[in-house]
């Protein structure tokens, strides 16, 4: 069976490079995965974290195969950046890889947009190393924008139509994209000045765009990187997305394609979130009361327990504790992670009830609001209804399917018109907000084979954009049926 290659979204990670020192979990459920999938090896591509759809394929591939990124010399003039990036020869992930020995592509978020560019750039055989369609068996997106979302203008990307009828993207000084590429010029000159230190806290990987890392470019929110277009937030706005894909459908008929889509979260208004801490801070400063109350009731007894601690000898404890200690500093880091990893499984659904879903149910009413402000041209195809449904980052409607074929006009006998092969324009929701899968998988039991170049939809019912990675305890169940389709339904 093949090998699977596991594809992070914005702001993601290796396996090999974890943020924070080491001390963060894996982007995906690397263990579970590897329990799961025992027909291949597991890899997990190093990519930029925030750069586009070309560079990180560009990057994947690679890594892939252990040579140095090349990112082609037309994209590299044409986007103002280096030709040449990151250098992994000596350290391809793969053993073998060719037309016998195909790969599984497995993206989560825009990582889902990134497995399909590669895919694309692979069966044109960009590299020109004899790569073709065949290299690759499937492509899974996870909670993918593939038909473009919302996000971008949430974040302050500004889209603008001059003269000639073309669109391009901006940034507003200010914005949270803009400050995100500050932050990523301050932490590249940081990490080039102390690599040891910032390149473990977090490394972006964005080393094509070293040269235009001034001080100007900083400031004035015209960094090549936002205004070349060559960046992920302006390649993930719907109409650019429509574009860039109209032209590559045919390389997608010759491989299998699975959509795993989440539901739309609930959004939290910031009044309600307010309203909510108001009410929890209350009720803990009750609940403290009420201790502080008790302990007054009941200090006699405490001072009767104190005095009789203090009265204990201390020192009979403390060549047990130094034996406990000393036993803890001879273990191997290997045990270390270990223990670590378990005690963070231990916290996992405390980080992901009380931290994650609050936030992403935050965001969810941001990229709603944005979303039903867009003008028409801009905005995703959708029904009035599903408009603005989001699993707290991307778009619901975003995640189903790539693009309808485009439909012609005919007639039926009778002069009257078949809804299913209008125009695009006259049928714009039915043809595109509502034909977004040809299938539906939703688990893995069924035998009948899939079909290559169609989307199938794997649906997880209340799942939100955790949904792929570690911090989502739905992953697991999912990637159990992921794998059942890709070992029975791919003929």
């Amino acid at each position: 069976m093949p090998d699977l290659v596991m594809i992070h979204g914005l702001l993601g990670w290796a396996e090999s490079e974890r943020p924070l020192f080491g001390w963060m979990p894996d982007y995906f459920p690397l263990t579970f995965i590897r329990q799961q999938w025992t027909e291949g090896d597991v890899v997990a591509v190093e990519l930029g974290a925030a750069s586009s759809d070309h560079d990180r394929a560009c990057e994947a591939f690679a890594h892939l195969m252990g040579l140095q990124v090349d990112y082609g010399e037309e994209h590299s003039r044409h986007c103002c950046h280096a030709r040449f990036g990151m250098d992994f020869r000596g350290k391809g992930l793969l053993k073998r890889w060719d037309a016998q020995n195909p790969v599984h592509l497995i993206g989560h978020s825009f990582g889902g947009n990134t497995a399909v560019a590669l895919y694309n750039m692979i069966a044109e055989d960009y590299w020109g190393l004899g790569t073709g369609s065949d290299w690759v068996a499937s492509v899974s997106a996870v909670c993918s924008p593939l038909r473009g979302c919302s996000l971008p203008f949430l974040l302050g990307l500004v889209e603008v139509t001059d003269q000639e009828g073309c669109t391009r993207h901006t940034v507003e000084p200010g914005s949270f994209t803009h400050g995100m590429v500050a932050s990523c010029c301050l932490i590249i000159k940081a990490q080039d000045r102390w690599p040891s230190v910032f390149k473990r806290l977090f490394n972006f990987k964005s080393e094509q765009w070293a040269e235009h890392n001034t001080w100007s470019n900083l400031v004035s929110a015209r960094h090549p990187y936002v205004l070349s277009g060559d960046n992920m937030m302006s390649e993930i706005a719907p109409r650019t997305r429509r574009r860039a894909l109209r032209g590559r459908m045919e390389n997608l008929s010759k491989t299998y394609l699975i959509a795993i889509t989440s539901d739309a979260l609930a959004p939290l208004s910031p009044q309600q979130l307010l309203r909510r801490l108001i009410f929890s801070a209350a009720a803990l400063s009750g609940l403290s009361m009420s201790a502080l109350i008790l302990a007054f009731q009941r200090r006699a007894s405490l001072l009767r327990l104190w005095d009789s601690l203090k009265a204990r000898s201390w020192h009979r404890l403390a060549l047990p504790s130094l034996g406990v200690l000393s036993g803890l500093l001879l273990l191997t880091r290997k045990c270390h992670r270990s223990l670590y990893e378990q005690l963070l499984l231990l916290v996992r659904p405390i980080m992901y009830s009380y931290f994650l879903r609050p936030y992403l149910r935050l965001s969810s009413y941001s990229v709603h609001r944005a979303a039903k402000e867009l003008s028409p041209k801009s905005a995703l195809v959708a029904s009035d209804a599903e408009q603005g449904a989001n699993d707290g980052l991307i778009d619901v409607i975003a995640q189903r399917c790539l693009d309808c074929p485009r439909l012609t006009r005919q007639q039926q006998p009778g002069g009257r018109q078949s809804r299913s092969q209008m125009h695009v324009p006259a049928a714009r929701v039915h043809a595109l907000a509502r034909a977004y899968s040809y299938g539906h998988v939703d688990n893995g039991e069924e035998e009948k084979p899939l079909q290559r170049g169609r989307w199938h939809e794997l649906h997880v019912p209340d799942s939100d954009h955790c949904l792929g990675t570690w911090f989502d305890q739905r992953s697991e169940k999912m990637y159990e049926n992921l794998f059942k389709i890709l070992r029975k339904r791919l003929h």
